[in-house]
């Protein structure tokens, strides 16, 4: 998904070409993830309708590939991961996410299937769902094999989204810090390299600020605020997108008028329009997100 944001004119190229052959010589096994990718550019751009509707298109055709188990899943990992989020539950998702990264699994496709079980927990934590007991053991799971198969940096992730989840259902004396069995945010920062450990930051901040919002935590909250604010309001993964800029305007809203600041909101009108177009298009996940916004607003 990462490599569809970087090379825009490269994935328009080539599925445009796909789609051609395919008109030609019939659709080809490939053609589903590369309209999902396509979908992924079309994200990045503002496109959201027609990336929404590319990703339903991908979904759909890759049915009829279901005996190619890794390109089935692939197209379906792209589409539901990126794109199918921006409108139907979350929930759904999660549970398409989770079969991908199995179906990837059993085809050797290690990362894949760790990238799958991202969205499956960013996902689950979008959709509301119990953190329990169960959870916590999919986490041990994952971050077990993810060591197994020498992912440490994928491991890192699933570490801090468990630290996260056990910050929302234990009591601790610092709610708003990612510190205890699970994840020890500074001295973890310290050990990434300069790429990972900004794409670390940017995801440890996001929960940060989350907690820092629940917990009535400012001080934690201009913090993070300030940190998630350089970063570029798009990302492959649609519910972690969708998490960040829910918090990020609820945050800037609520500091902006307490602090009166104007570019705190300012910050929360670019992630209350974000939501906008997605309420437009009838986006289940969005439309109480929006209306929450405006509220704080």
């Amino acid at each position: 998904l990462a490599v569809c944001c970087s090379r825009e004119k490269e994935v328009q190229v080539a599925t445009w070409r796909a789609i051609r052959h395919s008109i030609d010589h019939g659709i080809d096994r490939h053609l589903p993830s590369l309209l999902a990718s396509l979908g992924v550019v079309y994200k990045k751009q503002g496109k959201l309708k027609k990336s929404y509707a590319l990703g339903k298109v991908a979904v759909l055709m890759a049915e009829r590939f279901c005996d190619h188990k890794e390109l089935n899943a692939n197209a379906r990992f792209r589409a539901y991961a990126g794109l199918m989020g921006q409108i139907e539950s979350f929930e759904k998702c999660a549970d398409c996410l989770l079969q991908c990264a199995n179906d990837f699994e059993l085809a050797g496709k290690f990362e894949l299937s760790f990238l799958s079980h991202m969205g499956y927990f960013y996902s689950y934590f979008a959709s509301g769902l119990p953190l329990n007991s169960l959870l916590e053991s999919k986490f041990l799971a994952v971050e077990d094999f993810s060591r197994r198969t020498n992912k440490i940096s994928l491991s890192v992730t699933f570490q801090m989204q468990r630290q996260f989840a056990c910050n929302l259902r234990k009591v601790t004396k610092f709610p708003t810090e990612l510190n205890g069995e699970a994840f020890h945010e500074r001295e973890m920062l310290e050990t990434l390299d300069d790429n990972i450990k900004v794409q670390t930051l940017r995801d440890s901040s996001s929960h940060r600020l989350q907690l820092a919002y629940i917990f009535g935590d400012e001080e934690c909250m201009l913090s993070m605020l300030g940190i998630l604010a350089s970063y570029p309001f798009t990302d492959a993964l649609a519910p972690r997108l969708h998490n960040r800029l829910c918090f990020v305007g609820l945050g800037s809203f609520s500091m902006g008028r307490t602090r009166n600041d104007d570019s705190l909101m300012e910050l929360g009108e670019t992630c209350l329009l974000y939501f906008k177009k997605l309420a437009k298009l009838g986006s289940l996940n969005a439309i109480p997100v929006h209306a929450m916004l405006l509220v704080v607003k």
